[in-house]
């Protein structure tokens, strides 16, 4: 939750969305992020209250996890800092665990991939394809 503090605690108006980082929930439902987003007082930029929301992993990439198009493609999704939020890769989190950030060059190490990656770590919208050859 530090990038959202971080951000709600800047001086400067923010008027997206903030993601924190994905954290075991204390209530046992796994991981989970909260999306929080400022409100301001009308006509100013005084900082009125926040409303957030938090949402389990599951939830939100359960499509993901079963995404299999069949010709060895595969979703991953990553936060602006590269940091890897899920990949198919990741091994899977025990309720006992700590959670450790994978930064996406970990798990793709493929050559032609570095501006996939600085394209998402932008914010830059779109799609590309990259044919690899992926040794297991």
């Amino acid at each position: 939750m530090s990038d959202l503090n971080q951000a709600l605690n800047n001086s400067t108006y923010v008027n997206e969305p903030v993601f924190s980082v994905p954290y075991i929930d204390a209530g046992g439902l796994g991981l989970i992020l909260t999306i929080g987003l400022p409100v301001y007082r009308p006509g100013t930029n005084t900082l009125y209250g926040v409303v957030a929301i938090d949402i389990t992993l599951q939830d939100i990439f359960k499509d993901a996890i079963y995404f299999n198009n069949g010709d060895g493609s595969y979703i991953f999704i990553i936060d602006n800092k590269g940091r890897v939020i899920f990949h198919p890769s990741m091994p899977a989190l025990m309720p006992s665990d700590s959670v450790n950030y994978y930064h996406i060059n970990q798990l793709e190490r493929g050559t032609n991939f570095g501006a996939v990656i600085e394209s998402m770590i932008a914010g830059q919208s779109g799609s590309k394809a990259i044919d690899m050859i992926k040794v297991l």
